[in-house]
């Protein structure tokens, strides 16, 4: 990646199939950025979808020089994130997924965190519906292979302290693996504040897709874990500890999504009957 900085904001955004919500996801950044004031582009990487997103992409570009559209072959997020943050040109490099909307007043948040301490590389918020309050964290190997602190959406880090990308051949987990390779050289904030909310409803860990496969999250989070001991973050005491507790939440996963289709499965129509669905 080029030392070269043309503006303070790169917005790295994957894009696959998401014609019914990109429009929305490209509004909420530029109303963000347009509330700090800052230069800024936006990199819409195309991740060979099928639908009429690639042409809604372009339009956008074609009417919003700053944003910046790439494509590339069905690959994954974490490929295409790659190839926007090789792209970007700014100080600092926020992410945002196609379904997502930033909230207002995170980008603010989150950028004087970075623009207050050069020691810090990255700082992280909230995603989803969680507005429980919490205090200010740095993030730790120890704390970090109990709970992962980092979603894309929610994170903003600073440029010159980027070390390596996305782990393209680990395709769950692959956030937490990120987050573990940038602590290496680079001091990690989260602060617990909600800043990305879907824009349609959606289950964090049960629904259709790729997080329903919760048996392979859970095998993504412990190579996570075995990564972090491998390369020497954490002990063989707090590997064992995290994996057990890993494993509880996914029992405790499972089960909330066992519950969610028998709900689906089993529903009583209006006139009191139950209601079974294929």
């Amino acid at each position: 990646m080029s030392d070269t900085t043309i503006c303070e904001l790169s917005v790295v955004i994957p894009v696959y199939n998401a014609v019914k919500t990109i429009r929305r996801c490209v509004d909420s950044v530029l109303a963000e950025v347009a509330s700090v004031d800052c230069s800024y582009e936006i990199i819409l990487v195309d991740d060979g979808s099928t639908d009429a997103s690639l042409a809604v992409c372009t339009e956008m570009s074609q009417k919003n020089k700053h944003i910046l559209v790439f494509t590339q072959k069905n690959a994954g997020p974490s490929t295409a994130r790659n190839l926007g943050i090789k792209m970007a040109k700014g100080k600092f490099i926020a992410f945002n997924d196609s379904d997502d909307e930033w909230l207002s007043g995170r980008l603010s948040v989150l950028l004087n965190e970075l623009k207050a301490d050069d020691n810090i590389g990255l700082v992280s918020a909230k995603y989803g519906t969680c507005h429980r309050a919490g205090k200010r964290t740095e993030i730790t190997y120890n704390r970090e292979v109990f709970h992962n602190f980092f979603s894309p959406p929610t994170s903003v880090f600073r440029r010159q302290a980027f070390v390596c990308g996305f782990c393209e051949d680990q395709k769950y987990s692959e956030d937490m693996r990120f987050l573990l390779d940038f602590m290496q050289t680079s001091k990690c904030i989260c602060i617990p504040f909600l800043a990305t909310i879907p824009i349609f409803e959606k289950c964090v860990f049960a629904d259709s897709g790729l997080s329903a496969h919760i048996w392979l999250m859970e095998k993504g989070e412990i190579k996570n874990i075995l990564y972090a001991h491998k390369i020497k973050k954490i002990n063989c005491v707090v590997m064992i500890l995290a994996m057990l507790w890993s494993f509880v939440k996914f029992v405790r996963r499972a089960l909330i999504f066992a519950l969610i289709r028998i709900k689906k499965i089993t529903r009583p129509s209006k006139s009191g009957k139950e209601v079974r669905y294929a």
